[in-house]
């Protein structure tokens, strides 16, 4: 109040001047109120200072709630509890279950069915007779949660509203049943509020980051909002698919492409998701939609002007046109899941040892047209301060569709920084750590600091261990520049695998324009970081004894790629290719494999013409061939030795 009191002048802060001033203020202006009152409530929320003001605004804001229907704190609570409680011990998805008793038990809708049970009037909410014909039918249908036994023990009140919750998503399979017009309005009502508690407990998951409550969130809202039961069931699936041609619409059929690139530690990771819309219509179709929705609009005039005639709804809503119908979106939710890359979750969850995957960056909405072939966004977030490989699973969810959605992995590298900025200098003593370079003042590798010794018991640390050994082995290959830098970094540490010897560290390099074009040319840093990724569950702390087989079995991996190397004819491949050189590659791959089967066969053609040969020789000596490979007559060879000599041996085997 106090910026917009700024902004006013000397006007007096009544309820009409404040809303003269707030359409008058620029978008600049907006922006910058808008900007001081976030300031102001991250400030209240967060320092102790400011308790009391922190209760008032809680107190206030949950007083207006509750006097406009909507869910209060104590509602955010119970439903927080419930999903903590249950991430304690598993990082799968949520159940849907347990979502639905934890909306039930929801204060929320908890004082409703309360008053609903003090109210005398048979009329006015949902009745006993109907809610025990609900469970029976549930209970027939095997539907988890009602099964033999499962629906003991439920309080309730949270037994009428999971009944109601039920009778809405199974209506299609319930439809036998008749009932009353209260527990129909007492289940629509029910449903209207879970939609609204679900949609802070939404916000919520997003604050605290929360991939897979959030994920069984939204299939949840999907299942309400169109009286569903499940994602995968064929039965679910066709009458999504008639509900949205009743409306004009096409059942989605979405792909998704994603593209991040490599980046350094602490970097943003930019990552490019492209959805590709299968199903979009084309002009014909977008034309019968606009026909259909102004159809439907004409009957819901009509329907309004007779209320109006007979003294009830007033408001006539005017037709779609066709500029609204053409512009009609679908809405999707774009989440990226972190595998495994963050502890956060499991800090939040007082001694929870369970590993959560994390949302990474910030959830963003796609909306493209229905004529829209495809769509793209960006979605970025930090890298992780560790090289190597991660991944990501990226998600394409709909809240208001079921079995529509879409997911696909992505791998990106998180690569070392190509320079050590470290170079260390000893003075008296103690290493200090140094941001320049030596003489030259260009970039420089090597020369940091290893910390070999992990314990005072004599164990040592693995992967500094390994670290030194494979720097001593590019040192030496950077000082030579052979044409197959990998086998010499193998023969390198092979030799250090036999003594089992520290080597000294090697001195500090300065990185010339030469030598960075031979890193890049083999891609020295990205093999190397690959390496140390390959072995990270290997690189602890442990008996010095073990570092040799540790540095042994690094060899191996730079002998693969020296194979690869070879195969490749003693060029490395592009870590990245266009799509013309992917294709000329593949063009030659494929070349060079007609090329070696085709020498194979003549090799075998060959192969057969001279056993042919042989066998035409010893026919014509007067003894009968046979045998495979080899060639023999019978009489030469039997059970009783035969009449071979050892120079028809030595015949038959072509010596």
């Amino acid at each position: 109040m106090a910026a917009l009191q700024k902004m006013m002048g000397d006007t007096e802060l009544t309820e009409d001047n404040i809303r003269i001033a707030m359409q008058n203020l620029t978008p600049e202006q907006k922006a910058e109120l808008l900007s001081e009152g976030q300031e102001l409530k991250q400030e209240i929320m967060s320092k102790k200072e400011h308790a009391e003001e922190r209760n008032l605004f809680f107190s206030e804001f949950n007083k207006r709630s509750e006097e406009a229907g909507m869910p209060i704190d104590k509602d955010g609570t119970h439903l927080a509890k419930k999903i903590t409680t249950f991430m304690a011990t598993s990082s799968d998805q949520i159940p849907q279950l347990l979502l639905l008793e934890a909306l039930a038990g929801c204060p929320f809708l908890v004082k409703v069915a309360i008053a609903e049970a003090r109210n005398e009037s048979s009329e006015a909410g949902a009745s006993a007779s109907d809610l025990a014909e609900i469970e029976a039918a549930l209970s027939v249908l095997r539907v988890e949660g009602w099964r033999d036994g499962e629906a003991s023990g439920r309080p309730p009140f949270v037994r009428r509203n999971l009944l109601l919750l039920h009778a809405h998503m199974y209506n299609e399979r319930l439809n036998a049943l008749k009932l009353s017009d209260a527990t129909k309005r007492a289940s629509r009502e029910v449903v209207l509020k879970c939609k609204r508690l679900l949609d802070m407990v939404f916000s919520y998951t997003l604050q605290c980051a929360w991939i897979k409550a959030l994920l069984a969130i939204t299939e949840l809202q999907g299942c309400l909002t169109n009286g569903l039961w499940g994602h995968t069931d064929d039965e679910c699936l066709m009458s999504m698919k008639q509900k949205l041609t009743s409306v004009g619409l096409k059942m989605p059929k979405i792909n998704i492409q994603c593209k991040a690139a490599d980046v350094a530690p602490g970097e943003k990771v930019s990552l490019t998701v492209t959805l590709t819309r299968s199903h979009c219509h084309s002009a014909a179709e977008m034309e019968a939609y606009s026909a259909l929705q102004k159809s439907e609009d004409l009957k819901q005039q009509q329907v309004e002007k007779e209320l109006a005639a007979a003294g009830g709804a007033t408001d006539v809503s005017d037709a779609t046109s066709a500029e609204e119908a053409g512009d009609a979106r679908e809405g999707w939710w774009l989440v990226v899941e972190s595998i495994r890359g963050h502890n956060g979750v499991a800090a939040m969850l007082e001694g929870s040892e369970v590993t959560h995957n994390q949302l990474a960056g910030s959830p963003t909405t796609l909306s493209p047209t229905l004529d829209e072939a495809s769509v793209s966004s960006t979605v970025e977030f930090s890298a992780p301060a560790t090289p190597g490989e991660y991944k990501v699973i990226v998600h394409v969810r709909s809240t208001g569709m079921i079995g529509v959605d879409a997911k696909r992995k992505v791998a990106f590298m998180v690569r070392q920084s190509k320079v050590s900025s470290k170079v260390s200098t000893a003075t008296g003593g103690a290493v200090t750590d140094q941001t320049s370079s030596p003489e030259g003042g260009g970039e420089v590798l090597f020369g940091g600091a290893y910390d070999l010794e992990a314990a005072a018991s004599g164990d040592v640390n693995y992967a500094e261990h390994l670290k030194l050994h494979i720097d001593v082995a590019l040192d030496s290959v950077l000082a030579s520049k052979p044409k197959d830098p990998f086998k010499a970094i193998q023969q390198v540490l092979f030799q250090a695998s036999l003594t089992g010897e520290t080597p000294a560290a090697p001195a500090p390099r300065e990185v010339t324009a030469e030598l960075q074009a031979f890193m890049d040319e083999y891609q020295l840093h990205i093999i190397i970081e690959s390496c140390m990724f390959k072995m990270k569950k290997r690189l602890v702390v442990g008996p010095k004894d073990g570092v040799k087989f540790l540095i042994s079995d690094a060899g191996d991996f730079f002998t693969e790629e020296s194979k690869k190397l070879k195969a490749a004819g003693g060029v490395m491949p592009k870590a990245s290719m266009t799509a013309e050189e992917l294709r000329a590659k593949d063009a030659a791959d494929k070349k060079a494999k007609r090329e070696k089967e085709a020498k194979a066969e003549a090799e075998r053609d060959a192969a057969d013409a001279l056993n042919a040969e042989r066998a035409a020789a010893l026919e014509a000596s007067g003894k009968r061939a046979t045998g495979g490979l080899h060639k023999f007559d019978a009489s030469e060879v039997d059970v009783h030795g035969g009449s071979g000599t050892a120079d028809d041996f030595m015949d038959a085997f072509g010596f």
